[in-house]
């Protein structure tokens, strides 16, 4: 995979991101197969100031990607919290010139319902509430950006897809219903309080990137807020 993407770093001049496809699996399938059917395509170049849907898509996962380290500064890593990685790739992307995709899939994620990271969001976590902190540090970091003002409406839609994405994950957990609503509620209420409601965004953008039904529950949410009688 390494060699994949650092013989596109030497054919495409260094480009500041270099990253290739990831398949999240569930078990042992694709494990000692002749992976020769996957489509191995060309590389594609992707200038972000120009292709901003291509940065809202990107997944923010470091495991299938490598950053040119001049770019990278004195960026770290947000410390003891889950989605760390978010922050990290979106800002690299945003403010590179050219990101290069090698089109193959050389990565398999294997999510596990009962064990490592991927558990904890399918059961009741304090973790859940870590989103607001990985994604008031992507916007604190593009505010010392050039290019924040460019790239201001993709920030708030990756703000609201990623918080509203920790919200559905709550209908996995092994809770009674009335806990989910109370989970839920509370988390509408912080991205409310956070990222405000969904009057200028792509709604049809926000649904591609997380679970339609969430969006959904969140514009009932906001509906509902609306006709809340407010407090003197």
């Amino acid at each position: 995979m390494y060699e994949d993407m650092y013989k596109s770093v030497l054919n495409n001049n260094y480009p500041e991101v270099v990253t290739t496809e990831i398949l999240f699996v569930k078990d042992d399938g694709y494990a000692n197969r002749d992976l020769g059917f996957l489509a191995r395509g060309k590389e594609k170049i992707i200038n972000p100031m120009l292709d901003k849907n291509a940065v809202i898509f990107e997944s923010p996962a470091v495991c299938n990607k490598i950053f040119r380290r001049d770019t990278l500064k004195d960026f770290y890593f947000v410390e003891d919290s889950l989605f760390e990685d978010i922050p990290f790739s979106y800002t690299k992307y945003m403010e590179a010139s050219k990101v290069v995709t090698v089109s193959s899939i050389n990565y398999f994620y294997r999510r596990d319902i009962n064990r490592g990271v991927s558990s904890t969001n399918y059961r009741e976590n304090s973790h859940i509430t870590d989103i607001f902190k990985v994604l008031d540090k992507l916007e604190s970091d593009m505010r010392n950006s050039s290019r924040y003002e460019i790239f201001k409406s993709e920030i708030k839609l990756i703000q609201l897809a990623y918080s509203l994405i920790r919200v559905e994950e709550v209908n996995n957990w092994q809770v009674d219903i009335d806990r989910k609503n109370l989970v839920k509620d509370e988390m509408f209420s912080m991205i409310e309080e956070e990222y405000g409601n969904l009057d200028d965004v792509d709604i049809a953008l926000l649904e591609s990137k997380c679970e339609i039904n969430i969006v959904d529950e969140y514009t009932n949410y906001l509906d509902k807020e609306k006709e809340r009688p407010k407090s003197l």
